[in-house]
């Protein structure tokens, strides 16, 4: 777990005695270093801020109807999307709630923006909201170690 500036995918609100930078995430190791590669709902705004950074600007369609209405796949190599999201992958993530996944130094994270009272504003998450998506932690490390799996083993073939 990574809370504050030690988090990868940091928010930055603007205050009156200046910028305060913290983040809040989970993550599970991949142990190697592929592409940037982010999963986000095409609904999520919070990952925004992020691209061009920890999240590709290219997008990269899967060819699965269902898959690609609901997700943004962002890699800039489009083989490596499609050894690493197999229909198997895909099927199990769309029975998942939310997600907001990304693949970045030798980690796949889900960010929560959470700094233990409240969501940073800026995300446009409400408190009741925020809570709901800290009591969702134990399916987003599902869907993490998924694509931990499912990169591990792209990886290999």
């Amino acid at each position: 777990y990574h809370w504050g500036r030690t988090a990868h995918l940091t928010s930055r609100v603007a205050t009156q005695a200046g910028s305060v930078t913290s983040g809040s995430e989970y993550w599970v190791a991949l142990g190697f270093d592929g592409p940037p590669f982010a999963i986000v709902e095409r609904s999520e705004k919070a990952y925004k801020p992020f691209v061009g950074d920890a999240v590709p600007r290219e997008e990269v369609p899967t060819g699965d109807p269902a898959f690609d209405a609901r997700f943004s796949v962002r890699c800039a190599d489009a083989d490596w999307v499609q050894a690493v999201l197999e229909p198997q992958v895909r099927a199990r993530l769309l029975e998942l709630p939310l997600l907001f996944l990304v693949q970045t130094d030798q980690k796949v994270i889900f960010p929560l923006y959470f700094d233990g009272t409240r969501l940073f504003t800026a995300t446009g998450v409400s408190m009741q909201e925020a809570w709901g998506v800290m009591d969702r932690t134990p399916l987003f490390l599902d869907a993490a170690i998924l694509l931990v799996e499912s990169m591990s083993v792209a990886r290999q073939g």
